[in-house]
């Protein structure tokens, strides 16, 4: 699930910041955090889709966090149990 919350936080930052300076983006970083930028979310022509976020994992304890994680988010995140080696 961590790596969900990683790309989302990604593409807010990107959006927000893809065209900044290096002392801009720094700026934004020191200005935001994941909540807030969650609430600040623009609609902003690039990357604004909405995405299908699954998060694969052995452990299917992990779903509930997953779907707890996405809540507020403009993307879906889902879960699905996968073993990497199930093929073998």
């Amino acid at each position: 699930g961590y790596e969900l919350l990683a790309c989302d936080w990604f593409l807010r930052y990107w959006r927000s910041t893809r065209n900044a300076s290096a002392d801009e983006k720094r700026a934004w970083l020191r200005e935001h955090d994941f909540l807030k930028s969650q609430a600040d979310d623009g609609d902003d022509d690039v990357g604004s889709a909405s995405m299908d976020l699954v998060s694969l994992d052995l452990q299917p304890s992990w779903a509930p966090y997953v779907h707890a994680l996405g809540e507020d988010s403009r993307h879906n995140y889902s879960f699905a149990q996968w073993d990497v080696h199930a093929d073998e």
